[in-house]
This record gives C-alpha cells, sequence and structure tokens, in this order.
C-alpha cells in the first residue's frame, strides 16, 4: 500500500487490507510448515511426527485461554445473597415475584 493509498483509505477499508496481509503471511508460515513435515514424514521411521503441529507451534495454534474462571456456587453465593437484599430494598413488588419463583422452582426440584 502506497502512502497515497493509505491517506485516502478508510479505516474499514485499512483494516481489511490488513487482515489480508495476515493472512497472506500465516498462509506463507502454514505451507512452510505442511511442506516440511511431509518431507520429515518420508524419513520419520519411529513415527515422531504424526501432525504438522509436532513440526512447528505457532501462536495462532494454542487455544486461547478461557475469558473467564468458573465459579463454584459456594462462591457465588455471597453475590447472590447481596443482590437479593439490593432487590428487596430498591423493588419490594419485584423482590416478593423473584421470591415466590423462587420457592415455586426448589419446590419442582
Amino acid at each position: 500500500m502506497t502512502e497515497t493509498e493509505f491517506w485516502h483509505s478508510t479505516p474499514r477499508y485499512f483494516r481489511a487490507r490488513q487482515r489480508a496481509q495476515i493472512e497472506r503471511f500465516r498462509t506463507g508460515w502454514e505451507q512452510s510448515r505442511f511442506l516440511a513435515f511431509n518431507v520429515v514424514k518420508t524419513v520419520d521411521s519411529e513415527n515422531y511426527f504424526r501432525t504438522v503441529t509436532d513440526i512447528i507451534l505457532f501462536p495462532w495454534d494454542a487455544t486461547p485461554e478461557p475469558l473467564f474462571k468458573p465459579i463454584s456456587e459456594a462462591e457465588l453465593k455471597p453475590f447472590s445473597d447481596e443482590a437479593d437484599e439490593v432487590l428487596k430494598k430498591t423493588n419490594p413488588a419485584a423482590w416478593e415475584a423473584f421470591m415466590k419463583a423462587k420457592a415455586e422452582k426448589e419446590a419442582h426440584q
């Protein structure tokens, strides 16, 4: 992309070009890894390389960390109780309906 093209492009167009460039970069590395895997696989008598990621693991191959850690019910209970108290003070009618629905749910379980 020339400087003139850059200054005449919209942010959306620039981001699309950027993503395309990243994809071309990754594709090149993926092709190189695939070729290396097939070359090594022909002489690999011990079957050490079973998948292409055994050759090299790229950062985009890693599984992302979960955004949130699981929370146990024991950890969540104080928050839930506090939220119930706030609801009781701010909207008693809604709290009554909520507690009634909660009791009915527990009765069915």
